[in-house]
């Protein structure tokens, strides 16, 4: 039985447009217990591991605020992880992990559409005390968040307009932090607790509230030649605006998108060559 239950025509319909609801079966798998993560946390590189006070608002348009002064395996042990909110980054790096990761993503259909095939596919465990909040933002990965511990609520939604996604895309391109200074347009909220999953499309933005038990849940990513296409048109674009250029938005039209991405995978690969 596949981890992931995704209805085909439900995927046809939402990929890369709109958040769907889904089911999955890991929410009884010991790797995702409090004890297996904190194994996984002292074998992981130190930069793997993010903590820092939970109790935020919504909107936090700034750096996240100080960690607690524990290490993250003795905060998974405590009763309520000690007020924190946890990201274990890159869990495909453990073996064990990286094959749960790819037997998740066997579950996604596959349309028929060779821009939409998964790579560079990653995982992430958040762990939240109650009432943590993660305040509004959002990630260029296609991602599936699923809820294994406690509940949560995920709104997700659009973004005002097309200025000021060009404008907050561009500047994280220059070191500029995760969170937005605004909450999602058109919000769809999705309550999520052990078994449900929300598909959350690429660049949208959306936030998190954790209810009043303790929550942990498993972010399922990977990137596609879309995303990587727009993600590059958006670092070409960026580097142009310094030079004084008004570049045409992502999406302004595929063949300029192509080109652009090109220039940008052609400016990097030179880049590694004079390292």
């Amino acid at each position: 039985m596949p981890i992931l239950d995704i209805d085909p025509d439900q995927w046809r319909a939402h990929v890369d447009r709109a958040p769907f609801r889904i089911r999955h079966h890991l929410a009884d798998d010991d790797r995702m217990s409090a004890e297996a993560l904190a194994r996984l946390t002292d074998q992981l590189p130190t930069d793997s591991v993010e903590h820092n006070y939970g109790a935020l608002p919504t909107l936090h348009y700034g750096v996240p605020t100080a960690k607690a002064d524990r290490a993250p395996a003795e905060i998974l042990q405590s009763a309520d992880f000690l007020g924190t909110w946890m990201a274990i980054k890159n869990v495909e790096q453990d073996p064990g992990y990286r094959a749960l990761l790819l037997e998740c993503l066997s579950g996604v259909p596959d349309i028929g559409d060779p821009q939409l095939a998964p790579h560079n596919q990653q995982g992430f465990v958040f762990v939240s005390a109650r009432r943590s909040v993660t305040p509004a933002h959002y990630d260029s990965e296609e991602n599936f968040l699923l809820q294994l511990r406690g509940s949560k609520e995920i709104t997700i939604g659009s973004w005002p307009d097309r200025d000021t996604q060009q404008r907050e895309m561009e500047a994280k391109q220059f070191g500029g932090h995760r969170y937005l200074p605004f909450l999602p347009a058109e919000p769809k909220t999705f309550r999520l607790e052990p078994g449900d999953g929300v598909y959350v499309p690429p660049n949208s933005p959306h936030f998190v509230e954790v209810s009043d038990q303790p929550s942990i849940s498993f972010s399922v990513t990977f990137r596609t030649t879309r995303s990587d296409i727009h993600d590059n048109v958006v670092h070409l674009n960026a580097r142009l605006r310094k030079l004084g250029l008004t570049p045409r938005p992502p999406g302004a039209g595929v063949h300029i998108d192509r080109a652009k991405s090109l220039v940008t995978r052609i400016h990097a690969r030179a880049m590694q060559r004079w390292k």
